[in-house]
């Protein structure tokens, strides 16, 4: 899939996101992991939870086609494998969902 432009102003990798935050080496720093730039960057949610693990305090569901935030079923976005790497690490922070968007 590669990147998608414009999906984040920050970082556009799980291994961008990483290097961030070991560089800011800060206490009080939380993630936010959105499930469209991990798709446009052709990686997984799980991936996000096992390297960022407790910095991660805001999940933001989304479907994408693979970019673009779009109402859930309107994408090319696997539901499930979202749900399951929230079980999986059982994540019990924050989760925002896009509940309307334009394709």
């Amino acid at each position: 899939m590669g990147e998608c432009l414009g999906e984040s102003p920050l970082t556009a990798s799980l291994r961008d996101t990483c290097q961030m935050v070991r560089e800011l080496d800060d206490l009080y720093l939380a993630c936010c992991v959105d499930t469209v730039p991990v798709y446009c960057a052709g990686e997984h949610t799980a991936d996000y939870f096992a390297a960022l693990g407790s910095k991660v305090h805001h999940f933001h569901l989304n479907d994408g086609a693979p970019d673009g935030h779009l109402i859930w079923g309107e994408g090319t976005h696997c539901l499930d494998e979202h749900l399951n790497a929230l079980r999986k690490y059982s994540y019990s922070c924050y989760i925002t969902m896009e509940m309307a968007g334009a394709k």
